[in-house]
């Protein structure tokens, strides 16, 4: 297959947010209420926003978010798009 259709294809990829997870930023905060649990989750997925927006910009679709345990998402992606992804400075890989 030449290498020029092969970085068209997409594969799966998980992006890991620099930003803490639910889980992470809890056990920081050290309360066990679901007010902070609240709040990191909207923290999490803030964070993801923008490498969402710009993974589906280089053509790809995201197929799950995650918040509680890591604060990441999975997508399809070429691995230009994926490449470009990891450069952002709120990636962690």
């Amino acid at each position: 297959m030449p290498a020029a259709v092969r970085a068209r294809q997409l594969g799966r990829y998980f992006v890991q947010m620099k930003a803490p997870a639910v889980a992470d930023a809890v056990l920081r905060s050290g309360a066990g209420t679901s007010a902070p649990q609240r709040i990191a989750a909207t923290g999490a997925l803030r964070a993801q926003e923008g490498a969402i927006a710009q993974a589906k910009s280089l053509g790809g679709s995201v197929t799950f978010r995650y918040k509680v345990l890591v604060n990441a998402f999975s997508a399809q992606l070429s691995a230009k798009a994926a490449a470009a992804l990891a450069q952002r400075a709120d990636v962690q890989s």
